[in-house]
């Protein structure tokens, strides 16, 4: 058997070729497609396409045995990682206003769960009680089950999520922190506020002001 061929794809169902220049373009099916060896194709991945682009493309396996699933070969990208930031239009601004809000509100969110744990425990106190004064037929005393069993899976949660905003608060929650990113969004701001200064010719911005 000779050695495996493949075409080169995108996420978005497209294949590609080299035309007459040798660049690699898109091709309208898969019969217009160019065959590569894994080596090759590879190469060609990595010299003709951008490194913020190379997440989008992969190669799918050009010879496979009838009613047998093409294989797909994810291409490696050691010189550039895909972020969320590659199209360079995020809202920098807002993200930084709500980190400020996020941290400013984790003392209150604390204080809110530790309020719901206390009226829990309320709760599991008086069911406890009431367990105990009373008689219950099976009816009652299933009621009683339930209602004492939805509590304590109601504390748990309030527990669970408790331990999370007091480690949260521990990481991102001190002042500091906040200080630091309000500085920084101030510092953002201040961009959309520059304004350029000529060294020498002033009467070019003057006309143009």
């Amino acid at each position: 058997m000779g050695e495996k061929l493949y075409y080169i794809t995108d996420t978005y169902g497209s294949f590609y070729g080299m035309n007459q220049l040798n660049k690699l373009v898109a091709v309208s099916d898969i019969q217009n497609a160019t065959k590569f060896t894994l080596i090759k194709a590879t190469n060609v991945i990595q010299n003709m396409i951008k490194p913020m682009q190379r997440y989008q493309f992969v190669l799918r396996e050009a010879t496979t045995e009838e009613g047998k699933e093409p294989e797909y070969v994810e291409v490696s990208e050691d010189e550039c990682y895909h972020t969320r930031f590659d199209n360079m239009d995020t809202d920098w601004n807002g993200y930084m206003e709500d980190l400020i809000s996020f941290c400013s509100q984790l003392s209150q969110y604390q204080t809110n769960l530790n309020f719901m744990l206390s009226e829990v425990d309320k709760e599991i106190c008086d069911l406890m009680h009431y367990i105990e004064f009373y008689n219950l037929d099976a009816a009652k005393g299933y009621k009683m089950y339930k209602m004492l069993k939805d509590c304590r899976l109601r504390r748990r949660k309030i527990k669970d999520e408790r331990e999370k905003v007091s480690a949260a608060i521990q990481a991102v929650g001190n002042l500091e922190f906040v200080e630091k990113i309000k500085a920084c969004l101030c510092q953002m701001k201040g961009l959309d506020k520059r304004k350029y200064t000529p060294r020498i010719l002033d009467e070019l911005f003057e006309e143009a002001s």
